[in-house]
């Protein structure tokens, strides 16, 4: 609506604000007491009007009469908050319409940005030469990084803080805890390495693929320093070689944490071939997050061809493979502290290779030992329980089983008959009846009802043989 459009009588300039007004509420006035009814005056009606007007037209809505629902678009439309960049990337400046000429804490102003911010102190003023510039942060005062505004185009919301004396950047890049990219997951970029290198907190979020022609160290922040926290790194060793991920500028209480980490605090670790990991900072720590470094797939291969070898923590979850001429022996780390850990062997060599922990020793099936010997041929994989490494899997293990069941094959497959010969219902009386006695015999009474249960559906006695073999 136009507010200045009248029936007739109107001026060409405003009238002047009474000089003693009236304050108070209207009233219809009451002729029997004589008082007066409430006179508003062409002032009153002039600063109602252009309110009005300057919401509509503050909004960019030009304001006409055939529209009387102008004020209402206005604020639909958020044209009141918005502008476009002014000024340079860190010394931000926009100009809003009505123009900003004080500060009031939880204000919110919508800024299209012209370029990414370069450092990580850029400024904003809404009205410059009226409203002092103030620091733009994120979060809970956290300073931002390079690239937390985005660049030419990043509607950028900003928020006054009046305890802080500075604008929160409500949408940065990289969220308030500094960590990687965008809410979709993505990456905040990739970057390929070949040497040593020195990662900045403006990489967070990256995705950083180890390639090169030898082993090297990449540094990374610390995770205790200050806006860190929540950050993350991605790495993919990509080379044949082992690369080394360090804390640079090591301080107390940086290290790092999590599954697959060696015990005592380790301020670096290794990739091995084809290994990723992702690390996320804490505000004290890196965390190993996820990738194949804690994933149940091996983490990278380790030949071994020479009697004598000693292996270290860092070939936790690595395929080992001995290819040597003769039989011989390897030392491996202590299961003592490394809960969890894991050693995958293959013997592929001529003669069976024995295995020394440095301490403490190995466990299966109720036996134990301070040496573990693999034949020739055969696959085994241990895990430590924090004191001994206990054979989990593999050739080793199967045939060990096998061994320990030959009789209850034997039993099953006789039952297995008898439900051919005398019926199903009679093989499991048979079953049931009280002459298997001893845990043993439980046992395989057991598996021989499971067994039954799948002839029963018109399975082959094959069945068994595949599920035991």
């Amino acid at each position: 609506m136009e507010t200045r459009n009248y029936l007739g009588g109107a001026s060409a300039s405003p009238p002047s604000a009474p000089a003693s007004p009236s304050n108070g509420y209207p009233t219809g006035g009451n002729p029997w007491t004589g008082t007066p009814a409430t006179q508003p005056g062409p002032h009153w009606f002039y600063k109602i009007g252009e309110e009005l007007r300057a919401i509509i037209a503050g909004a960019g809505i030009t304001p006409v009469d055939t529209d009387l629902a102008q004020v209402a678009k206005a604020i639909q439309n958020g044209g009141l908050w918005v502008a476009n960049a002014g000024g340079s990337s860190d010394a931000i400046t926009a100009s809003f319409s009505p123009a900003v000429t004080a500060l009031k804490n939880g204000m919110t102003l919508s800024v299209r940005s012209s370029s990414a911010n370069a450092t990580t102190t850029p400024t904003f003023t809404p009205n410059s030469g009226v409203v002092a510039a103030a620091q733009i942060v994120k979060g809970a005062g956290i300073t931002l990084i390079p690239g937390d505004i985005a660049g030419g185009g990043h509607w950028i919301d900003l928020q006054w803080d009046a305890t802080l004396g500075k604008w929160v950047l409500l949408n940065p890049a990289y969220m308030a805890s500094g960590s990687a990219g965008s809410l979709n997951g993505a990456f905040a970029g990739a970057t390929g390495i070949t040497g040593s290198s020195t990662l900045t907190a403006s990489q967070f979020g990256n995705l950083f693929e180890l390639g090169g022609s030898a082993s090297y160290i990449t540094y990374v922040p610390r995770a205790s320093s200050a806006g860190n926290d929540g950050a993350a790194l991605y790495f993919f060793n990509n080379t044949g070689y082992d690369q080394t991920i360090a804390i640079q500028a090591v301080d107390t209480g940086d290290y790092f944490f999590g599954p697959g980490i060696p015990s005592g605090s380790p301020t670096s670790i290794i990739l091995t071939t084809w290994q990723s990991m992702m690390l996320v900072s804490d505000g004290y720590h890196w965390i190993v997050f996820s990738g194949s470094y804690i994933a149940g797939s091996m983490k990278g291969f380790f030949p071994i061809s020479t009697s004598g070898t000693t292996i270290d923590t860092s070939k936790f979850g690595a395929l080992i493979e001995f290819t040597n001429a003769s039989a011989g022996s390897t030392t491996i780390p202590s299961a003592f502290n490394n809960n969890g850990a894991v050693l995958a062997f293959t013997n592929n060599g001529a003669g069976a290779q024995t295995l020394n922990p440095v301490d403490h020793g190995f466990y299966f099936n109720g036996a134990s030992g301070t040496s573990f010997t693999l034949p020739s041929g055969q696959s085994v994989r241990f895990i430590s329980d924090g004191v001994n490494w206990g054979a989990f899997d593999g050739s080793w293990v199967v045939q060990q089983l096998l061994a320990n069941y030959t009789t209850t094959a034997n039993l099953a497959a006789n039952y297995a008959q008898q439900a051919n010969t005398i019926g199903y219902g009679q093989t499991w009386q048979n079953l049931n009846s009280s002459r298997f006695i001893g845990n043993a015999t439980v046992r395989i009474c057991e598996l021989c009802k499971f067994l039954f249960n799948l002839a029963s559906k018109n399975m082959d006695v094959i069945i068994y043989n595949h599920l035991i073999l």
